[in-house]
């Protein structure tokens, strides 16, 4: 037995779109295109079956006007009447008798005509519906009526049959219908499906920033408004819940802040030195602890007001803050090039410029701080002279408490909140925060925020 997925059915399946606008686009692709093979069916036997004479009695009918014309008048006016039928694409002739490259017809409608003009004319009079040989007369339904003087009067269409041209324009018809048929359902199979789209980045959004934009609840069909203001109040009640734990961490971290006191002064009665030293550093180190808990907390209940900042003002000043403490802080950005304006929050902006120099600083030696716009975002780098970061550990080093070994120590400090609190901050104003090692050595963070001019205004926590 050969495997599933070998078989004809899982060929078939793999040509069936995998998005849900590209199945309901060929659901409604396939029903439209059997509705019209049906009635392409239905056409041609009521256009090609001469379906209750519908082409072959007018068309007799009009052969017995030509031939009741010409018939009232004298044999030298025939000819006049003869030209005036081109213009309804009719050409007659009036011949001793049917010449011999005109031959009996069995074409279904042919056949049919024939009956009809018997039906018209008298018992007794010759009736020829025929077609001439090839290359020996003109195309098309010859028709040869026997005169009541004598002479045979031959009419030939000098046009398009009439049921090829029904045939033509009903073709052209259902091509219409089907061509306008089809953009209206690739239209309304994407205006369908855009809600779901939309339902998808708002979940992704939440993913990154609890306090994303919420869902437009108030457009859209019945139940695309209830989906999306189930959707806010989920959000509201995450935020709720986030916000809650927060209190707590932050509550739990100043009482922590009395015991951490209590026990550094106890350790000052310490006579062993070393022993001293050891618990005085561990002490400091909870502290840090506590800081950067109190810190991330702080920002993610952060109520400051999102704000035009111009990024060409804010990181001079705060890299000059670090110059005048001794800090070996490079400033490659070009202050007179012209303001980089974004919508945020000035004080978290600068706390995340602020941390990331200190990494750069406690960990590469050094910090160059470059910023420039491009492409309607605001580009900051930050690069140091350290060890970098492997590829590994660039997504976990931005996690809370997080530190590697290879890059920090005791020596260095640190309580691995400053990467997770930039993180937090970046994502609040929807931007990027990227990890990346330089070929010369040391790494590189880059941060990008949307502009203020083109980027969509954040919430404010």
């Amino acid at each position: 037995m050969g495997r599933a997925g070998g078989t004809p059915l899982t060929a078939v399946m793999r040509l069936v779109p995998r998005t849900l606008r590209g199945r309901l686009t060929l659901t409604l692709i396939a029903g439209l295109a059997g509705v019209l093979a049906v009635s392409v069916v239905l056409s041609t036997v009521i256009l090609f079956g001469d379906t209750g004479g519908r082409f072959s009695r007018p068309l007799a009918r009009q052969v017995a006007v030509v031939v009741d014309a010409v018939e009232a008048v004298s044999p030298e006016e025939r000819e006049r009447v003869l030209r005036s039928l081109e213009r309804i694409d009719l050409r007659g002739t009036v011949v001793d008798r049917p010449p011999p490259w005109l031959v009996h017809s069995d074409h279904h409608i042919d056949e049919r005509i024939e009956e009809a003009l018997r039906d018209i004319f008298a018992a007794g009079r010759g009736v020829l519906i025929g077609r001439a040989r090839p290359g020996e007369g003109p195309p098309g339904i010859i028709a040869a009526i026997e005169l009541s003087d004598g002479p045979w009067l031959m009419l030939n269409y000098a046009g398009e049959e009439p049921f090829v041209r029904g045939a033509l324009s009903l073709v052209a018809l259902i091509a219409g219908i089907g061509g306008g048929t089809l953009l209206l359902a690739t239209w309304a199979a994407r205006r369908a499906t855009r809600p779901l789209k939309d339902l998808a980045g708002a979940a992704e959004r939440l993913g990154e920033n609890l306090n994303a934009p919420p869902m437009d609840d108030g457009a859209g069909p019945a139940e695309i408004r209830t989906a999306a203001a189930t959707f806010n109040a989920m959000q509201q009640r995450l935020q709720r819940f986030v916000r809650e734990r927060m209190h707590m961490i932050a509550a739990a971290g100043h009482d922590l802040r009395t015991p951490i006191t209590r026990l550094r002064l106890r350790a000052e009665f310490i006579e062993d030195a070393a022993l001293q030293g050891k618990i005085m550093a561990d002490l400091k180190d909870m502290e840090a602890v506590i800081d950067g808990t109190i810190a991330l907390v702080r920002e993610e209940l952060s109520e400051e007001d999102f704000v035009p900042v111009d990024l060409a003002r804010l990181i001079p000043s705060a890299v000059a803050g670090y110059r005048d403490l001794g800090q070996d802080v490079a400033l490659a950005g070009d202050p007179d090039a012209g303001p980089v304006t974004v919508a945020g929050r000035p004080e978290a902006l600068r706390r995340t410029i602020g941390n990331l120099i200190d990494n750069a600083v406690r960990y590469g030696g050094r910090a160059r701080v470059t910023w420039r716009a491009e492409g309607g975002q605001a580009v900051v780098t930050v690069e140091d002279d350290g060890p970098g970061i492997p590829e590994a550990d660039r997504t976990r080093v931005l996690d809370p408490f997080v530190r590697l070994e290879t890059s920090r120590s005791r020596e260095t400090g640190g309580s691995g909140l400053g990467l997770a609190i930039v993180k937090s901050i970046v994502a609040s104003h929807n931007g990027r925060l990227e990890l990346a090692n330089r070929d010369e050595g040391g790494l590189r963070v880059t941060v990008t925020l949307p502009l203020a001019a083109t980027g969509a205004q954040p919430r404010s926590g």
